[in-house]
């Protein structure tokens, strides 16, 4: 465990001690959610589309439960802007295993997360009460602002590092939206925009293409998303660093258009159709699972997109700075929708309540 892990995961335990003194029967994952927001909002399986997700929790954060029984899991809302959330059913499947993997290098196979001893402990219809905005600006863990999953098979928890699997489908066509609180770690890179777009779709700085600095954590996957041409050949290229200075693209039949990365590597993609008729524009997106290396840290490397729809069109560039350390949450997340590829995360997750006995 490295030194900046270890004293945020050692503060998580301070936290624990101090939440479970007045509340013996529920434990707060994070310990800090207990009484606190989370920074943003995480969808979990079941709420408008069906899908996985693994959440593999550093036995930290169960300090002090070896030998008890986990009867229940719950979930809180998000605050968000305060709009009316839930009010509909989804089916859910929950698992608890001991983890297989470090915490910190989950893989992207569910079935090689879980170690022996997989227990099902729930399977059924799950309510999501309809609420709106709290009183406070802090959300409770209470009715009607959480989901609640009682235990059909209470857990023995042995001790160590715990995952908690879960699948989910929505009941019907849902036309509702609930969204986990999230709990996040300080860990994140830096992206620099630099250079300029050319075309119809680049024409302010920094809006088009880019990538969130919190994926950029070794171990986590790197999500390079921009907005362009529909149908259009999208290509992005990724070199060591930005060029000293840039290489008009006009003898290409592009003017305007610059280079600025000398692709060391290159993924190729096509810009989605619009996703609603009022767009005119279309969405592309290259994932890239990110080594969990530790001589990633503090790396630094360059990306741009090129779009080849009537014309080429070119994207400014992105400075990237990979983070300097993985934050110490200490909970990754595995997580895929039915049709779409695998995401990791070793930086955000959904906040937990356990009910134990």
């Amino acid at each position: 465990m490295n030194a900046p892990r270890s004293l945020a995961l050692s503060f998580a335990v301070a936290s624990l001690f101090a939440s479970t003194s007045t509340q013996a029967q529920d434990v707060i994952v994070p310990a800090t959610h207990a009484s606190t927001e989370g920074s943003g909002g995480l969808m979990i399986p079941g709420l408008g589309t069906d899908g996985r997700q693994q959440l593999l929790l550093d036995g930290v954060h169960l300090t002090g439960l070896q030998g008890r029984a986990l009867r229940g899991l719950s979930f809180r809302r998000d605050l968000g802007d305060g709009s009316v959330m839930g009010g509909a059913d989804i089916d859910l499947v929950v698992r608890l295993a001991p983890a297989a993997r470090a915490v910190d290098a989950p893989a992207t196979d569910f079935s090689a997360n879980l170690g022996a001893g997989v227990v099902e402990v729930f399977r059924g219809r799950v309510h999501v009460p309809q609420s709106g905005s709290p009183a406070t600006g802090i959300v409770p863990w209470a009715a009607p602002y959480t989901i609640d999953v009682p235990f059909q098979v209470d857990y023995a928890y042995a001790g160590g590092d715990l995952v908690v699997d879960v699948e989910g489908a929505p009941v019907g066509v849902p036309d509702f939206h609930w969204v986990a609180d999230q709990a996040t770690s300080i860990a994140e890179g830096t992206v620099r925009v630099f250079g300029h777009g050319c075309g119809p779709h680049s024409p302010v700085l920094g809006t088009n293409s880019g990538i969130a600095p919190r994926e950029l954590v070794p171990g986590q996957v790197a999500t390079f998303g921009l907005f362009g041409e529909p149908g259009a050949l999208a290509i992005l290229g990724i070199g060591l660093a930005p060029r000293s200075s840039a290489l008009d693209l006009t003898i290409l039949g592009a003017p305007g258009c610059g280079l600025f990365v000398d692709p060391a590597m290159t993924a190729t993609t096509v810009v989605s159709q619009p996703v609603h008729a009022a767009f005119a524009v279309g969405h592309a997106e290259v994932r890239i699972p990110l080594p969990g290396d530790n001589a990633l840290y503090n790396a630094r490397f360059a990306a741009q997109w090129f779009e080849f729809g009537a014309t080429l069109h070119t994207y400014h560039g992105l400075d990237c700075t990979m983070a300097g350390s993985n934050g110490g949450l200490g909970i990754s997340t595995v997580a895929q929708e039915t049709g779409h590829a695998v995401r990791v995360s070793l930086n955000s997750a959904p906040a937990l309540r356990f009910g134990v006995r």
